[in-house]
């Protein structure tokens, strides 16, 4: 009977219930607890102590964060929304559970610098990109901090940053005629806000790139800028990390035999002067002539550099057997080296085949 007991027990608290739970029988010691799930936040406060604020774009109002490398920006979603397309179609997505947010406010993560989500919200919140100028000196604008912007302007659809640059490529580049034109290096060290610490072949890269990119209104200063790049040597040139586009370095390929013989027949003009000449001059003028003629030919830009644009009348007056000629001479060549330097000017277009070049008076868009 005992042994009955013990079974009797033991079926008990093997017992289980109509739902498939075992049953505790009178020993409430034996229950099983049953989990309960916990309820899931619906946002996660998040915090890293390298993160810092940032100084100007921090508002205690603000109702979105963003998170660019180290640095958080507190901003407003109408803002971000009213400028950018992009920001606009991100913030209208639910959020997810468990979203995170920082001083409340939902957290945007993205992978760029920070110094270029400064530019974004610098042109959303000032309304303008004139500010960018007015770095000091240390920090004055670069070609390749106008391809960085056109790079984000476009990113995140803020078109008055992209329109910016296309407007500053304009003044910096304004060359409709070719008295306006000047060599790329002397352009960027004289335009006040270009930092003069640059490469050349660098920046002419960077600024083709970006024309092909983001500004094909800008295309008709192309052929300067391809011009300007053939005027760098070779060996420079060969196997540097920054090059134009394939399909544009063989337009400048193309177009060195063209610009070589442009240059010489400009030299030429002091040899063929002969038959312009009248015979009451030939003693007077033939040995200055002569002189000239081998200073230019002998000149070591005019001997390796296909520079046909380049104002040889300006480096031949600073010459002293230029005083020696007559004023028929001197009017027949600078008539001369100025219609075949304007010649050349009004074919760069045909010559790097870019049929956007416009000469004379361009107007500006």
């Amino acid at each position: 009977m005992a042994s009955g007991g013990v079974q009797t027990r033991a079926a008990k608290r093997l017992r289980t219930s109509e739902n498939g739970e075992k049953d505790s029988g009178d020993n409430p010691s034996l229950a099983i607890p049953v989990a309960v799930p916990l309820p899931i936040p619906a946002t996660r406060e998040v915090s890293h102590p390298q993160w810092r604020r940032d100084p100007q774009y921090y508002f205690e109002d603000g109702n979105v964060v963003i998170l660019a490398e180290i640095t958080i920006f507190r901003v407003h979603k109408g803002i971000l929304s009213l400028h950018s397309s992009v920001f606009k179609d991100m913030l209208s997505l639910p959020q997810p559970v468990g979203a995170e947010t920082v001083d409340g406010c939902p957290l945007i993560r993205i992978p760029d610098a920070a110094f270029r989500v400064q530019w974004l919200l610098d042109t959303m919140y000032r309304g303008s990109t004139t500010h960018l100028l007015h770095a000091t000196p240390s920090q004055r604008i670069t070609i390749q901090t106008l391809y960085h912007l056109s790079w984000i302007g476009d990113k995140y659809a803020v078109s008055p940053l992209v329109d910016y640059v296309h407007k500053y490529l304009l003044v910096l580049f304004h060359a409709e005629k070719l008295e306006q034109w000047e060599p790329f290096s002397r352009c960027m060290i004289q335009h006040a806000q270009i930092s003069s610490k640059s490469n050349e072949l660098a920046d002419l890269s960077y600024t083709a790139r970006m024309i092909r990119k983001w500004h094909p209104r800008a295309a008709h200063l192309l052929p300067l800028i391809f011009y300007n790049y053939c005027q760098l040597p070779l060996n420079e040139v060969a196997g540097a990390p920054s090059q134009l586009p394939p399909e544009d370095m063989q337009r400048c390929l193309l177009a060195i035999p063209q610009l070589l013989t442009r240059k010489i027949e400009i030299c030429n003009v002091f040899t063929t002067l002969k038959t312009l000449r009248t015979t009451s001059c030939l003693s007077r003028c033939n040995s200055s002539l002569c002189q000239l003629s081998h200073s230019v030919m002998k000149r070591s830009s005019m001997a390796t550099l296909p520079c046909p644009l380049e104002d040889l009348l300006q480096w031949c007056r600073q010459r002293k057997h230029w005083g020696n000629l007559c004023s028929s001479c001197t009017r027949t060549i600078e008539q001369e080296i100025s219609r075949l330097r304007q010649k050349t000017w009004n074919d760069l277009g045909k010559i790097f085949n870019i049929l956007e070049w416009r000469t004379g008076d361009v107007q500006q868009t």
